[in-house]
C-alpha cells in the first residue's frame, strides 16, 4: 500500500529547499534545526526514499525529492486558486498578487499604470520583487511569483507570454556625448543617399539634403531624440558599464558580441540598472538598455538613447509571462490585464 504524504512535513522540506539550508529554514520557521531535521527524516522514512542530500553549500534534492516538490507547489497553486474563487463568489475585490520583475520594467511600472490599479483596487496587495531574467523565469516557473516582467526571455516550455512588444537594445548614452554626433551624422549621411538614390541631385535635391543635414544637427543639438544609429563597433573603444550574465540585456549583447566576432570588455559590471543610469550620468561611459528603462532620464533630458544597427539587438522583447497551465486569481487576472494595456513597455503611449 502507498503510503499518504504528509503535508505538514513536507512544508518542512519545501522551506530547506527554499532556504537553501536545514539551518536557515529552521531561522525563518522559528524553530530549532533539529526539528526541521527530524520532520524530513520521518517523511523520508515513511516513504521508504531519501529526498535530500547534505552538502558544505547546503541541501539538494533528490529525483523523488524534485517529484515532491513539484507536488507541493502545484498544491499550493491550486490551493491559491480555489481560495482566490471562493472570494469571488462573496463577491470581494480582494487578494494578493505576487509580482517578478527586470529592474528595467520599475520605472513604467510605478508610474501610472501600478498607481491607477492599487487606487483603483485599493483592497489588493502586493508583493513586488526584483530579479535577473533568469531568476525571474525560475520564479514564475515554481509559483513562487504569479505575474513576470522579463527582458528578452529564453524559451521555456514551462512559461506563457501573455504580452510581448519589440523593445530594441539602445546605447544609452549622456547629453552632449560623441556618440550623438557621430549618430546625427550617420542620419544626415542616410537622408543625403536616399534623395540622391530618387534622383535629387538638381539644387531643389540638395536644400532637401541641407535641410536633412541641418535636421540632424538640431538632433544633436537637442540631445533628447534619437537621430540615427551606430554600428555596434562605434562602441568599442569606449567605456562601458553592463549587466551580469544573468541578466537579458547582458545575454543579448553576448549574442551580439559573438555575431560580431569582438568581446567587449566593460568598465564597470553590475547587477543593478540604477548603477548602468549613474555611470552614464557621471559622463564615465555608455551602457546598453531598451527606452522604456530609461524613459523618464529622456524625458527630463539627462539621459539620451541612441539606436543600435544589429539585427540581434533589434529583435529583443519584453514579456509579460506567467506559468503554462496556471490559473490565476481574478486579482491576478486583473493586474495583468491593465499592465498589458498601460505599461509602455508593451506598447501604451509614454
Amino acid at each position: 500500500m502507498t503510503p499518504a504524504i504528509n503535508e505538514s512535513r513536507l512544508s518542512y522540506l519545501y522551506e530547506a529547499v527554499q532556504c537553501g539550508t536545514v539551518r536557515a529554514a529552521a531561522d525563518r520557521l522559528d524553530i530549532a534545526p533539529s526539528a526541521v531535521s527530524r520532520q524530513i527524516a520521518l517523511l523520508e522514512a515513511e516513504l521508504a526514499l531519501p529526498l535530500i542530500e547534505r552538502h558544505k553549500r547546503g541541501v539538494h534534492l533528490t529525483q523523488a525529492g524534485r517529484l515532491l516538490m513539484e507536488y507541493y507547489r502545484e498544491q499550493r497553486a491550486h490551493q491559491e486558486d480555489l481560495l482566490a474563487k471562493l472570494q469571488e463568489v462573496r463577491g470581494l475585490r480582494r487578494g494578493h498578487i505576487r509580482l517578478a520583475v527586470g529592474e528595467g520594467f520599475v520605472s513604467d511600472l510605478m508610474g501610472a499604470p501600478l498607481q491607477y490599479f492599487c487606487k483603483r483596487y485599493p483592497d489588493i496587495t502586493l508583493t513586488l520583487d526584483l530579479a535577473g531574467t533568469n531568476e525571474v523565469m525560475r520564479l514564475v516557473a515554481e509559483d513562487d511569483a504569479d505575474i513576470g516582467l522579463v527582458y528578452n526571455p529564453p524559451a521555456e516550455p514551462k512559461i506563457v507570454s501573455r504580452a510581448q512588444m519589440a523593445q530594441p537594445v539602445h546605447a544609452i548614452v549622456a547629453p552632449g556625448s560623441p556618440l550623438i554626433a557621430q549618430a546625427a551624422n550617420a542620419a544626415a549621411t542616410q537622408a543625403a543617399e536616399a534623395m540622391r538614390a530618387t534622383g535629387a541631385t538638381k539644387a531643389t535635391g540638395a536644400t532637401k539634403a541641407t535641410k536633412a543635414i541641418q535636421a540632424a544637427d538640431t538632433a544633436h543639438a537637442n540631445g533628447r531624440h534619437q537621430p540615427g544609429a551606430l554600428t555596434l563597433d562605434a562602441l568599442y573603444d569606449v567605456p562601458l558599464a553592463l549587466m551580469h550574465g544573468a541578466y537579458g540585456t547582458r545575454q543579448l549583447m553576448e549574442l551580439a558580441e559573438q555575431s560580431e566576432k569582438h568581446r567587449l570588455t566593460p568598465t564597470v559590471t553590475t547587477n543593478s540598472i540604477s548603477v548602468l543610469k549613474h555611470f552614464v550620468r557621471a559622463g564615465l561611459g555608455a551602457t546598453f538598455l531598451p527606452t522604456f528603462a530609461v524613459s523618464q532620464e529622456i524625458e527630463a533630458g539627462v539621459l539620451c538613447a541612441v539606436p543600435i544597427d544589429h539585427p540581434i539587438l533589434n529583435s529583443a522583447e519584453a514579456h509579460l509571462i506567467t506559468r503554462a497551465g496556471r490559473r490565476l486569481s481574478g486579482a491576478a487576472n486583473r493586474l495583468l490585464t491593465h499592465l498589458a494595456s498601460k505599461m509602455e513597455a508593451f506598447g501604451a503611449p509614454g
